[in-house]
């Protein structure tokens, strides 16, 4: 039974025994006070479960789901989902930090914007080691904003990403509803499970340019595994390909966004060698002649940095002519 007006405040976690303790109070500590902290273990190896008993020996706010094995970044996340009563659902991760005023600008902004159904915010990325600033994401990055365009965004042109972090995310639990993460995936679940809550909704994504949460940066996150790297490009055509199936209605996108993913990582260079012709006529049966021949155009230019620089106005003008058209 869902509690209207409450947050629901997921983390899930696992081996974060350093930093477990400061997520969780970042969350206690907010100045929006309707709140329930799930806090989802996937059998860490470390002190971490016995940090969470511990804290919620002493609020009632939180809720530990703690498993006794691995099972993955899917089974855990949908525990918790299961958890969840609030009529707002927001995300943190275990080594992440919300600032206090966080779910008060968000409840608010969704409360004010019923066509929203994520709304999410800048960050603050920080070096774990010494606390320090890295950098703002949106200094480097766009904001998400609009419908389920932002989900297959492209970079063509190589302008500014787009680009959220999910410890900012904020959603309607109306949105959510039944759907979980696919436990087929490890890598590029969040991607499928905001695909399937934005499209059959109908509602819209938008983001604050406050900084209302910190982005730790360690050396143990999942994001820069081997593993993320290695079954990244596999799982992100698997995303596209069940979306497909799903969202018929979503095909332009869909495609467009193969084609790039296709076009980056020939580009930058990220195939293995012995795979990487295969994949070039790939990209050229499926993109066709002129995007090939862009692409290897680009792959020239990041190579030789001037030329990316000298190419820049002819790259302004094309997208100023792509975008009136």
């Amino acid at each position: 039974m869902r509690v209207a007006g409450r947050v629901s405040v997921l983390i899930p976690t696992y081996n974060h025994e350093a930093f477990i303790g400061d997520a969780i109070t970042s969350a206690l500590a907010q100045t929006y006070t309707d709140t329930q902290i799930v806090v989802a273990d996937d059998g860490s190896l470390d002190g971490t479960p016995d940090i969470i008993r511990r804290l919620a020996s002493g609020d009632s706010r939180i809720v530990p789901v703690l498993a006794d094995t691995n099972g993955g970044i899917s089974v855990n996340v949908n525990r918790a989902l299961e958890r969840c009563s609030g009529e707002y659902i927001a995300l943190l991760g275990g080594d992440d930090l919300m600032l206090p005023e966080k779910l008060e600008r968000q409840v608010a902004f969704l409360k004010d914007h019923p066509e929203c159904g994520i709304c999410t915010h800048d960050m603050d990325i920080f070096d774990s080691r010494t606390g320090n600033t890295l950098y703002r994401l949106h200094d480097r990055f766009a904001r998400k904003d609009g419908g389920p365009e932002v989900m297959f965004t492209t970079n063509w042109f190589f302008g500014r990403e787009i680009k959220s972090i999910p410890s900012s995310h904020i959603l309607r639990a109306s949105i959510v509803g039944g759907h979980r993460y696919d436990e087929r995936l490890r890598i590029w679940n969040e991607w499928l499970h905001e695909i399937d809550c934005v499209t059959t909704s109908g509602l819209g994504w938008a983001t604050l340019p406050e900084v209302l949460g910190r982005y730790r940066v360690h050396d143990r996150q999942t994001s820069r595994s081997a593993e993320a790297y290695n079954q990244g490009l596999e799982e992100i055509r698997v995303v596209l390909a069940i979306a497909a199936v799903r969202y018929p209605q979503l095909a332009r996108l869909i495609k467009k966004k193969r084609e790039f993913i296709l076009f980056r990582h020939l580009v930058f260079d990220w195939f293995a060698e012995e795979k990487r012709s295969a994949y070039d006529r790939q990209f050229r049966v499926e993109a066709g002649h002129l995007k090939w021949l862009y692409m290897r155009v680009a792959r020239a230019g990041v190579r030789h940095r001037w030329l990316v620089d000298a190419g820049r106005p002819a790259r302004e003008f094309v997208r100023w002519l792509l975008h009136k058209a």
